[in-house]
């Protein structure tokens, strides 16, 4: 079982189980243990949250909190990665106990490339550098596109 905490301090615990992978799968259509959907969780913030909030629906509904306040309260510097990271890492832990080690690994090169990207992002964002890059990023893409007269064609 992994736990992070929300904005409010209140702690969360998720754990996987094969009952709650199948009642998972029925609801969104995605399965962690199928490797192209997986791929796509990886990929997805989006869908990392919707795991996440769906394992914490019990236990929302034990402090009475609904759907729109519990993704509220992951609103916030590094709440939504913290929840994120810990869903990951209780998705390693689950292929581990499914003797699933290749899915494993992969969770685990996941969980390693996500957290060092952000703090490489944080590093640039600290410095500067990060605006730096999309200053460069749309000068370059402004000399690359043609100047259009907004019927389509360029002028």
């Amino acid at each position: 079982m992994r736990s992070f905490k929300d904005n409010m301090d209140q702690q969360w615990n998720l754990q996987l189980t094969l009952g709650r992978v199948r009642k998972i799968r029925e609801k969104i259509g995605l399965d962690v243990l199928n490797p192209r959907h997986y791929m796509q969780i990886l990929d997805s913030l989006t869908d990392r949250l919707t795991f996440v909030c769906l394992l914490c629906e019990d236990q929302a509904r034990e402090y009475e909190i609904d759907a729109d306040e519990f993704e509220e309260r992951l609103m916030g510097d590094g709440f939504s990665d913290a929840a994120s990271l810990s869903f990951l890492e209780e998705t390693k832990d689950f292929f581990l106990r499914l003797g699933q080690h290749g899915m494993a690994r992969l969770a685990e090169r996941s969980i390693q490339a996500m957290k060092s990207g952000q703090e490489r992002l944080s590093r640039l964002l600290q410095t500067g550098h990060f605006d730096s890059l999309l200053d460069q990023a749309t000068t370059a893409t402004d000399i690359e596109r043609p100047v259009s007269d907004g019927s389509g064609l360029p002028s």
